[in-house]
């Protein structure tokens, strides 16, 4: 039997490693008190300490002569990282939410003093050919670690050489990556919540064929049992909910209608759209929206690749991100 399971402190110790790994705890954090722990979690100050020196064992925490406990910066020389991060294209990537994860990553990069590479990865082959393309040296020779950001759910088998996080992916690719997405469980919650305060019965879902997004579309219907995939939009029902499980599609939609009928959907129809890329790019359509902070999006996927360098063979992981309901004013009520 472990040691932390003998003392009874796992709680405590998965929680603080789930804090790491999540980026809310970044290196160099000082975390609370040993007695503030033994407070919320009902322990002796003699388990949090033993669940204290297990971390530090565990390399993921150091004890400061008078200062106290602090999450453990990488063994690695920071300024010596380099770090590539590949996005669909990079042309594309500028006027979108992945400019906003980029400059999460950059930001925490210059904090961290790690080198950041980026290159673009054409969204327009097919993905044979880009998973083909990812064994080029080009793309992670002199790389201390990956990080994705697009569409690269659906490669089919991904060479990975190195410590490798995925931003907006659900497939961890037989646990080689960890990824960061919208908590899906959450958005459902918060879907749901909107539907039932107007009153919706049936709700429709149009979702795309992507991993992330029928597993987005999956967990709302798990609480949802009244609701449907549609392949193609139909807003001919008033009474109806509309759910999009993905920003693009709803504003393909969105336009469209706009172009049919001279009025915002959003106006017209009980609508909602999950990832909120419209809160980021202006061009966008208006949309009542379920969205996370995509800046710090990139910000945890740097965190969780410096948490993977620090700990070589440490875990991969899915780290959700917490999200919010954002109603339009011209939002029909």
């Amino acid at each position: 039997m472990s040691l932390r399971k003998t003392n009874g402190f796992s709680e405590l110790t998965d929680a603080i490693e789930a804090g790491i790994a999540s980026g809310c705890y970044s290196p160099g954090t000082q975390l609370p008190s040993m007695r503030e722990y033994a407070y919320i979690y009902k322990l002796s100050l003699g388990a949090v300490q033993r669940g204290i020196d297990y971390l530090c064992q565990k390399g993921l925490l150091e004890r400061r002569a008078r200062c106290g406990v602090f999450v453990r910066a990488s063994q690695q020389q920071p300024g010596n990282l380099r770090i590539t991060v590949l996005v669909d294209d990079l042309r594309f990537a500028q006027g979108t939410y992945m400019r906003y994860v980029m400059l999460g990553i950059q930001d925490a990069a210059l904090l961290a003093n790690v080198a950041i590479e980026l290159r673009g990865l054409p969204i327009w082959l097919p993905d044979e050919r880009r998973a083909a393309l990812l064994e080029l040296p080009r793309y992670h020779n002199h790389s201390d670690a990956l990080i994705f950001l697009g569409n690269f759910d659906s490669l089919g088998g991904m060479p990975i050489h190195c410590p490798a996080v995925g931003v907006e992916m659900h497939d961890r690719y037989q646990g080689n990556l960890s990824t960061i997405s919208l908590d899906s469980n959450q958005a459902a919650e918060l879907a749901a919540d909107y539907f039932t305060t107007h009153r919706i019965g049936h709700v429709k879902i149009f979702s795309p064929e992507a991993k992330i997004n029928r597993e987005r579309a999956r967990c709302f219907q798990s609480i949802w049992p009244d609701s449907e995939l549609n392949p193609e939009c139909d807003f001919s029902d008033l009474e109806c909910g509309y759910l999009f499980t993905g920003g693009s599609d709803c504003d393909r939609a969105a336009k469209q209608y706009r172009e049919q009928h001279g009025r915002l959907l959003v106006a017209d129809r009980y609508v909602l759209s999950m990832d909120g890329k419209s809160e980021y790019v202006p061009a966008m359509e208006p949309m009542n929206v379920i969205f996370p902070d995509w800046q710090q999006a990139g910000t945890m996927a740097l965190q969780e690749a410096l948490r993977r360098l620090s700990s070589p063979g440490s875990a991969s992981c899915r780290i959700g991100m917490n999200v919010k309901l954002v109603l339009q004013k011209e939002a029909k009520t």
